[in-house]
């Protein structure tokens, strides 16, 4: 397909904590709708404001670190980011 895509590096320092900002806005946004419509008992910790929004901070920060790693360590870090995401999503469905 051509040469592999080059990341540069000095995006990282605005992408990824806007990334890291970005996501649990998004999650406490929807986290809102769906409370609102299933109305869960409050005893259902899973759709707590807090681990919605930990896990959220705790997960994006970890892909921005592996992206950044691989950008580092490989040759082709947008493919190797692209095989690992797949891998670890399927992984969470077994």
């Amino acid at each position: 397909m051509g040469e592999p895509a080059a990341i540069k590096l000095v995006r990282f320092l605005w992408a990824g904590p806007l990334t890291v900002v970005a996501s649990p806005i998004a999650v406490s946004r929807i986290r809102t709708v769906v409370v609102m419509i299933l109305n869960p008992a409050a005893k259902f910790l899973s759709l707590g404001s807090v681990f919605s929004i930990g896990d959220t901070v705790i997960g994006s920060a970890c892909a921005v670190y592996a992206l950044f790693a691989m950008t580092r360590y490989s040759p082709e870090p947008i493919r190797a980011y692209r095989s690992l995401a797949n891998e670890r999503s399927t992984a969470c469905l077994r």
